[in-house]
Parts: C-alpha cells; structure tokens; sequence
C-alpha cells in the first residue's frame, strides 16, 4: 500500500553549520522512530500561544506572501510550484523553538521542560517535531545560506518543494550565548492542502529555469551518497516527482536516466522510492523510500558541480504504475551561480 502522509523529522534532525565558505558541514541526527514515521501529518489547526509567554516574535496575523519566505518562494518557483503562505503562528513557534536550542545548546527536535523550564514552551515544542532545522556556531550565518543547503540537500529539499505544500511557519534566533549561536527552523508538516490538485510532473529546476546553485550541500539525512554508486557525486541534486504518493514509480530497465550539456552525457547517478538503499543501515534506507515514496519522487545527482553558465537537458525513462513515461527538460545554470 502507498503511503500518502508526510513523515517526521528524525528526533534530533538539525544541520549545524559550522563555517560555509569552509564547507564545514555536519548532520547530527538520530533515527526516525516508528511513531515518529507513522504520526499523521496534513493538519492545518491554528497554533495557540504558550501559557505565560511574552516571547512574540512576529505579529499574530497571517501573511499571503511574507518578505521571510522569499527565498524559499523563489526555489518553489524554480519548481513551478506556487509561493507558501506564512501562518504567523507557527512563525512564533518555530522562533521559540530556535530560541531554545540557542539558550539550551540543544540541537534537537524536541523540547524538555524538566531540563530546561526557563526555555521550554508547549509552541515551541509543536514547532520543533514539525520543522526543518539548521544551527550554527558563527553568528553570521544568514537565513539564506541555510535555505540554500536544504534545497541542496535532496531529502531535506522534498519537503520544502513538496507540490501539497501550501502554508509553512519561519523562524531564527541569534545570540552570543554559547556554542550555538544561531539557530533557523522552516515547518514543513502542518501545512498540506490537497486542493486545487496540484500539477504533475514536478521538476526541479525546471524547464526552463535558470538556477543559481551547483553542488550537492555534501550533508544529508539519509545520506544520498552511501547509496550504490553515488559515492562522492558532488552536483546539484536534480528532482522529479510524478505523483502525490499514489503512484508506483521504477526507472526503465534500459537507458533508464540521461543527462547532457553541449550534447556530451554527464555521469550522475539515481535512485527512487524502490531503490534507494544505505548499506547496513534499514533505518536509514526506509526513511530515505518513505520520503521519495510520500513525493513519488526519482533523486539524480551528477558526478560533479555543475558547470556556470551551462544548459543542462536531463531525461528520465520511468514506469510509472506499470506504464512507461518519458520525462525531458532543461535548465539553465547561472553564469555567477554559487557553489
């Protein structure tokens, strides 16, 4: 049976940015427990403020198109998917949480109130099971410097370009307190709408588009690269979802994926909901199927950072349930693009 609900977070699932330029990357993260993968997740109830708290970080209104999501609209919009809307609400959780990994130095998606009272908040914690997110210890480290790691990070990625994805909540917090000194949190669970159906297939980038990034973050939950020969491929994640969850996705037994710039194939490497696979870890492996499985999602990743100012056409030869599809596209990388 296909799985249609969004799952958890893993209970500590957090990014921690050390120095960007450096490349200094580390995922910390902990499994995903059975509960946690089974908790219902397309839920769209109102937030309500945490007893006794005078912690309000945004303004308690709702914003069609807020000035914080921008970076992250414009990568929807790479995807041909429509902008997110901000719940203000789930904003101030998402902040209070931030605030308590700072406060706390811990980086985890969940809130203790025995540990630590003075920082816990019932919002917070609801925020924090829900939410991407990334922490760091230089101050400096911007809102857009972490959204971009997660668009380069396939699976963290599939949940901001999730196509029934409609409303989400931001929220950071900084302060030179401790080791931690920034923290950024991004909902990606509370805010699934199922209608206007959305269009599919979804790709990102693109047709079209022209994109301003080129490489793999080079850290990610599951991690891409254990998986068969995707072994130190460093190119921008390419994404393809066919379908909402109810499909049955596979790759073609012959000539399966292709991509080329300049007429010359790039070497990449692919997996999907059927073949993704972490060696001697099951449960990093069912977490990678459950998140392409819930987006009906094929994940390509070519052997190395895509070249500035080049046109990329990618073809993907897929079967989905049982019926051969043929999906073509093209895209442009920016002549000044970012690693």
């Amino acid at each position: 049976m296909k799985l249609r609900q969004r799952p958890a977070p893993p209970r500590y699932f957090a990014v921690f940015l050390v120095t960007m330029l450096a490349s200094g990357w580390a995922l910390m993260t902990e499994r995903a427990t059975a509960e946690d993968a089974a908790r219902p997740e397309k839920t769209t109830g109102q937030m309500q403020p945490a007893s006794g708290s005078s912690f309000n970080y945004l303004p308690l209104i709702l914003r069609a198109y807020s000035f914080r999501l921008v970076r992250v609209n414009d990568y929807r919009a790479m995807a041909g998917l429509p902008a997110l809307i901000e719940n203000a609400e789930w904003s101030e959780g998402v902040a209070l949480h931030t605030r308590y990994v700072v406060k706390t130095n811990q980086p985890t998606s969940y809130e203790d109130p025995l540990t630590f009272p003075d920082w816990y908040t019932t919002q917070g914690a609801d925020a924090a099971v829900n939410s991407l997110l990334a922490y760091s210890d230089l101050i400096t480290t911007t809102n857009e410097q972490v959204i971009d790691f997660w668009i380069r990070s396939p699976f963290q990625a599939l949940s901001i370009l999730d196509p029934e994805l409609r409303a989400t909540g931001f929220g950071d917090y900084a302060e030179a307190d401790g080791q931690i000194v920034k923290a950024v949190g991004l909902d990606v669970r509370r805010g699934f709408n199922e209608l206007p159906a959305p269009a599919y297939p979804v790709m990102f980038p693109a047709n079209g588009v022209t994109v301003n990034l080129r490489s793999y973050s080079g850290a990610d939950y599951p991690n891409p690269l254990l998986h068969g020969n995707c072994g130190g491929y460093a190119g921008l994640p390419i994404i393809l979802q066919v379908g909402s969850g109810a499909q049955t996705v596979n790759l073609a037994p012959t000539d399966p994926t292709l991509i080329s710039t300049g007429g010359s194939p790039q070497e990449h490497c692919v997996f999907h909901e059927n073949s993704f696979s972490v060696p001697s870890d099951q449960a990093a492996t069912d977490y990678g199927r459950l998140l392409l499985n819930t987006r009906d999602a094929i994940v390509i990743i070519p052997r190395f950072a895509l070249a500035q100012g080049a046109t990329y056409t990618v073809t993907v030869n897929a079967v989905v349930n049982g019926a051969p599809q043929t999906y073509t596209w093209s895209f442009r990388v920016a002549a000044n693009a970012e690693p």
